[in-house]
Parts: structure tokens; C-alpha cells; sequence
């Protein structure tokens, strides 16, 4: 590459990065770009800037918490896969970061692993279904999983649980509905919820088992991208 080649491409990525109508995004479709118009003029009074990435994956690929941490929100990442959770450790050392599984029943359960972590899932049959699709399957691990319940109670500090939780983002691979059926929603309060939904009718919400548990507790649909249910609280306390 010469010289001029060179100066070509950072005159290039200068421009770009000087556009001011430049959208930066981590998510996997674009999930955490309407998460940061709802609080980027949000002056918060009331509660912590604290999310709760369950199923977090990676702290940057597919992340709905990346652009929240870089403007200095910190919380609590939680994956099966320990590689992951490594990955954690080092790029968000102010977080809390843990290698668990989260069920609807506790316990250890056998977790499925492939070549692309954001498939990994305790789910046997999504498991199977993948591997019936030609995806790379790397083997299984025993892994202690606690409820969503559990979970926040053990480890959301003192200080969040008195005000509530800013962002709650569950992917799950397949578990994600019955989580939501179990978590206290009125105890944890979080202001805005991410959830996968595969097979989401937006033309019959109510007839959906993740609607049906949120939407009650004073939440509204904000957006459906990809398989993600966004829900925002219609009354938000910041």
C-alpha cells in the first residue's frame, strides 16, 4: 500500500468520523441505537445507570450494553460459556461478570456449545435443530444456573434494587419466555426491557407469552428489530 493509498483511507474514515449524523451500533440490529435515544437527554435522579445482560455473549459483537458501558453505565454480565465471560472480565473490569446459566428451575443443566457462541443454548431441542442445520457443534458443559429471580437478588447491588434496574436484556436461546414468565417485574422494575421472541406476530402482540407477561405492568412495544422485543415503561421513573 502506497503512501497515498494510505492518506486516501484516513481522509476517508476522517470524514466518517466527523459526519455528525455518524449512528454507531454494537447490537446485532440495531437494538442499542433506540436504547440510546430513550436515555441520551435522561438526567437520572432517581435511579442507578445500571444494566443486567443476560446471555451477554460478547462485550462488543451482538452487545445491547457496549455504547450504555462506554458512556459510563456499568452492571452485571452474565453467560454459560466461560471464553465469554473471560472476555468480560478483561474489557469490563467494573463490572460484575459471572459464568452462570439462568433457567426457570436452578441447578446444574448441560450446556450446548458450537463453533458460533451466539447459538450456544440449554436448550437440547433448539441444540439438535442446529446441529440438523449444519451448525458446528464443539460439545457440552455442566453448568450451575440460579433463576432470574435469584440472580437479581443475589447480585443487583443494594442501591439499584431500592430504585430499579435502567436495562434489562435477556437472550437466551429459546429459554428467553420462560425467564420472563418468572421474573418479579413489580421487584425489579427495570425502565426498559430486550428480550428475543422468534416466531413474533407484531400484527397479534397479546398472543405472544412475553406481551402478555410485560405488557400488564405498565410497559409499551417500543420496537420489534430482528428477533428483539424492545418494551419501554410507559411512566418512566429516572
Amino acid at each position: 500500500m502506497t503512501t497515498s493509498q494510505i492518506n486516501a483511507d484516513k481522509s476517508v474514515l476522517l470524514n466518517i468520523f466527523n459526519d455528525p449524523f455518524l449512528c454507531i451500533s454494537f447490537s446485532q440490529f440495531g437494538e442499542d441505537t433506540l436504547i440510546i435515544e430513550n436515555f441520551a437527554t435522561k438526567v437520572f435522579s432517581k435511579r442507578k445507570k445500571f444494566y443486567v445482560d443476560i446471555g451477554a455473549y460478547h462485550p462488543s459483537r451482538f452487545s445491547n450494553t457496549k455504547v450504555l458501558n462506554m458512556l459510563g453505565w456499568n452492571g452485571i454480565n452474565v453467560d454459560a460459556n466461560p471464553d465469554s465471560i473471560e472476555l468480560f472480565k478483561n474489557a469490563r473490569p467494573r463490572d460484575i461478570n459471572l459464568n452462570l446459566g439462568i433457567s426457570t428451575q436452578g441447578g446444574d443443566l448441560k450446556f450446548y456449545r458450537f463453533s458460533e457462541g451466539a447459538v450456544n443454548t440449554f436448550d437440547k431441542k433448539a441444540a439438535d435443530d442446529l446441529i440438523n442445520n449444519g451448525w458446528k457443534f464443539i460439545g457440552q458443559l455442566s453448568i450451575p444456573t440460579l433463576t432470574i429471580n435469584e440472580l437479581l437478588e443475589k447480585y443487583v447491588p443494594p442501591d439499584v434494587l431500592e430504585s430499579g434496574i435502567g436495562f434489562l436484556d435477556i437472550d437466551c436461546e429459546g429459554l428467553d419466555a420462560g425467564i420472563i414468565e418468572m421474573l418479579d417485574i413489580t421487584r425489579f422494575n427495570p425502565l426498559i426491557i430486550a428480550v428475543e421472541s422468534h416466531g413474533f406476530d407484531p400484527l397479534s402482540p397479546m398472543n405472544n407469552q412475553i406481551c402478555k407477561k410485560i405488557l400488564p405492568h405498565g410497559y409499551v412495544l417500543a420496537a420489534y428489530l430482528g428477533p428483539t422485543l424492545l418494551f419501554w415503561k410507559q411512566n418512566p421513573d429516572y
